[in-house]
């Protein structure tokens, strides 16, 4: 691949396209958490806040905490109702689901 001539637009691709996502698929083994608290220097909670995945979790937070806010704002303005297929509205019978 070294000897061959790349087009212009392909090396273009190449520098400015789409990157693959890395996904962190670490966890914390009973064993690691053993092996963890027998190094005095070493703390189980320690590890996971410096893991790569809690670094993408806590990256992520923010877009949750919005979608979250938006799907309880949606939740919030439903009025109860339930439509049928036929457009037909009825607001169940709270008192005929408690008996």
């Amino acid at each position: 691949m070294m000897d061959e001539q790349l087009e212009p637009n392909q090396a273009k691709e190449m520098i400015k396209g789409q990157t693959d996502s890395l996904d962190s698929s670490f966890h914390l083994s009973y064993n690691m958490v053993l092996n963890l608290l027998r190094v005095e220097d070493q703390n189980p909670l320690k590890m996971i806040a410096r893991s790569f995945l809690q670094f993408q979790n806590t990256r992520k937070a923010p877009r949750i905490q919005t979608q979250l806010e938006e799907v309880q704002a949606q939740r919030d303005a439903m009025d109860g109702t339930i439509r049928d297929t036929k457009g037909v509205s009825h607001r169940p019978n709270s008192d005929a689901q408690r008996g």
